[in-house]
């Protein structure tokens, strides 16, 4: 497991079961005490509703929360940083947080007594972070044939699991999936979807879940806002090429493909080598002919190289695939 997972979740466990306590109590032996007792109810990507029962001899609540990346451990092994605090009537039992970031959050509310005595306070996990796609890996199976096997790695979202789905350039979910987060740790953070269509242009968005831990909604899942889809978040998957052997002539090749929804252009690359291709033209169309070429070779020598790359734009990223599907066009020379 990851160092920072470890932290992250020995501070999420730590927070939960009351053992360290961003308010500084005045009064540790006191009875007041809602440890174990603040639940989530109700969530947003931006907000967060609490509850916890009346105590008995409180009259008011002190409500703290913070980013818990920005929390820090002191000498006596207690985490503290910058919260905002909120104070309520002791005649307040829920209380909704707005305004929040896209983060993970914890939030304590302490009991406090006519005299100021401040109890132990309970705890909760809000919010899970927005996440963000750190890589996107495909696995074609040539240039003429076959679908690919698409995938992607996350940053840790410090919440109780993510879902992940592979969505078209036109925003159609074509796979999705939601793990633990031991099952996205023992894959290391990543995921991958088989059977991708050649046909479309996707991006790949990941989000954080937490779950209810009180209300009507007890055990249910909320969400974190979902990442962006940045140009390491986007696939593209390069054409099918439809060329045939009659389109193969000793001085030119006619190349022609299927189109890529989602596709703005084709960028047509071809070389004597496979490593030596080079950029002939860009176009709209789903053919080209490329002039002026000798494709004199076999199936080991000669001839020539051609790719064709497709040219997206999803959510206003630009993106193309890369050329490492291509043919092998050559006339046989006896």
């Amino acid at each position: 497991m990851k160092i920072k997972k470890i932290v992250a979740l020995a501070l999420s466990l730590a927070l939960v079961l009351g053992l360290y306590n961003p308010v500084n109590s005045k009064a540790a032996d006191s009875s007041l005490s809602l440890k174990g007792q603040v639940y989530t109810i109700a969530a947003t990507t931006t907000s967060t509703t609490i509850q916890w029962p009346n105590v008995v001899g409180a009259s008011q609540y002190l409500i703290s929360y913070a980013d818990i990346s920005k929390l820090s451990k002191d000498a006596n092994g207690k985490y503290i940083g910058e919260y905002t605090n909120v104070t309520v009537g002791a005649e307040t039992t829920k209380y909704k947080i707005k305004g929040l970031g896209k983060a993970s959050y914890y939030v304590t509310v302490a009991p406090i007594d006519a005299s100021g005595l401040t109890g132990e306070s309970g705890s909760t996990f809000v919010t899970p972070k927005k996440t963000k796609i750190v890589g996107i890996l495909a696995e074609p199976a040539g240039a003429t044939a076959g679908d690919y096997s698409v995938k992607t790695g996350w940053n840790y979202p410090l919440a109780e699991g993510i879902q992940v789905q592979l969505v078209s350039a036109k925003g159609k979910v074509v796979q999705s999936k939601t793990l633990t987060d031991a099952e996205a740790e023992s894959m290391n953070d990543t995921y991958t979807f088989y059977g991708v269509k050649r046909s479309s242009a996707y991006y790949v968005r990941v989000r954080g879940y937490n779950t209810f831990t009180g209300g009507d909604k007890i055990g249910q899942k909320y969400y974190g806002p979902w990442s962006t889809a940045s140009k390491t978040a986007i696939f593209v998957p390069q054409p099918t090429l439809t060329t045939q052997n009659k389109d193969v002539k000793k001085s030119s090749v006619k190349m022609k493909w299927k189109k890529v929804k989602g596709a703005v252009s084709y960028t047509v690359y071809g070389g004597k080598t496979k490593d030596s291709m080079k950029k002939k033209k860009t176009v709209k169309k789903t053919t080209y002919t490329i002039k002026g070429i000798n494709t004199s070779g076999s199936a080991t020598t000669g001839g020539y190289y051609i790719a064709i790359v497709a040219n997206v734009k999803v959510k206003g990223k630009k993106k193309s695939s890369d050329k490492n599907c291509y043919v092998h066009a050559y006339t046989y020379v006896y």
